[in-house]
């Protein structure tokens, strides 16, 4: 082969491969272009993606503002309600008061009178806010649940109302706030309802006090400083084998006071009652006198001061006569003590 057929088939070559390069590089600047273009589109997609999203979010705050404002509606509504009944209640309720204000006497109003007129307008302008919390209160109170309502069975000053009360009390404060009532105001208002309310329950009950002599008993009742746990309790006495009952070692008690005792047996717990089944100096029965003997001492006191041993002896006679009853329905022997 010649030279010259030699640099043409090398020309050739190079012509073949700048083509083929050049082809390369179209193809890739192709490739570029459509790739620029798929990130132009993945891009639009984002900002379309991102602008549903925000418009959704728009949206769903947009929806959980209407309905806000709809509870807000609602419960402005139920707001005027209220306020409603509760105008309601002091016009109803404004002569349930008026026996209070006629309570402190002519002296107070003669020092009325005597008063500069600004302080007689503060005065007024107080026991009209004193007035008007007392029947929010009432109000409030038909609305809590039952585990915050007051045992009308039971004394104010029970074990059990002073645990409802730790819990009413600073709930009725925190609903009053507007007033600003203290602890012991609470306390004193609901000390006066319970009050009515036992003593209709009382009468509800067929256990009219008056009948004895004792009407005075609840309706004066004050609050009793909790007494003393005995610390053991009444040895019994030694009896012969042919004595029927014990005798009363600190004097004898009269009807009224039995009666009376045996009405408010009838409105306490069950956990006051004593069991028929056990006899009177059983475990379980004398761990229920530590905690009756001292709640019917409290409650008889006004009208009678009966010693511990008393209640204690007239407890074991009215218990005897119970479970004799008790055991000959039972076709048993009774007992002889």
């Amino acid at each position: 082969m010649t030279g010259q057929s030699r640099q043409r088939s090398n020309k050739n070559r190079s012509s073949l491969g700048a083509g083929r390069s050049s082809k390369n590089r179209n193809a890739i600047k192709k490739d570029i272009r459509s790739n620029s273009n798929k990130v132009k589109e993945l891009k639009q997609e984002i900002s379309d993606l991102k602008m549903k999203y925000q418009e959704n979010n728009n949206m769903l705050l947009q929806s959980k503002v209407d309905k806000l404002e709809q509870e807000n509606k609602k419960l402005s509504k139920q707001n005027k309600s209220l306020r409603a009944q509760i105008g309601d209640y002091e016009s109803s309720n404004s002569d349930d008061y008026s026996s209070d204000d006629d309570e402190s006497g002519d002296s107070d109003e003669s020092d009325d009178s005597n008063r500069p007129v600004k302080r007689q307008k503060r005065k007024n302008s107080s026991d009209d806010e004193e007035k008007k919390a007392k029947v929010l209160l009432k109000t409030l109170l038909k609305t809590f649940p039952p585990e915050l309502q007051l045992r009308d069975e039971e004394t104010y000053r029970s074990e059990t109302n002073d645990k409802i009360c730790q819990k009413l009390i600073p709930r009725l404060q925190k609903e009053m706030k507007p007033y600003n009532p203290t602890y012991e105001q609470v306390d004193t208002w609901l000390q006066s309802i319970h009050k009515s309310k036992r003593n209709a329950y009382l009468k509800s009950n067929q256990f009219n006090l008056n009948d004895f002599g004792f009407g005075f008993l609840y309706q004066n009742y004050q609050k009793p400083e909790k007494p003393e746990r005995p610390i053991r309790l009444v040895k019994r006495q030694t009896k012969s084998k042919g004595s029927k009952s014990n005798n009363f070692s600190d004097g004898e008690i009269d009807e009224g006071a039995k009666s009376l005792m045996k009405a408010l047996l009838k409105t306490y717990p069950y956990e006051y009652t004593l069991s028929i089944e056990e006899t009177f100096r059983s475990r379980v029965n004398i761990d229920i006198c530590d905690r009756l003997i001292p709640k019917l001492q409290r409650d008889v006191r006004p009208a009678h001061d009966l010693s511990y041993g008393q209640v204690e002896t007239w407890l074991q006679n009215f218990h005897r006569n119970k479970r004799n009853a008790y055991l000959r329905s039972n076709f048993m022997m009774i007992d002889n003590y």
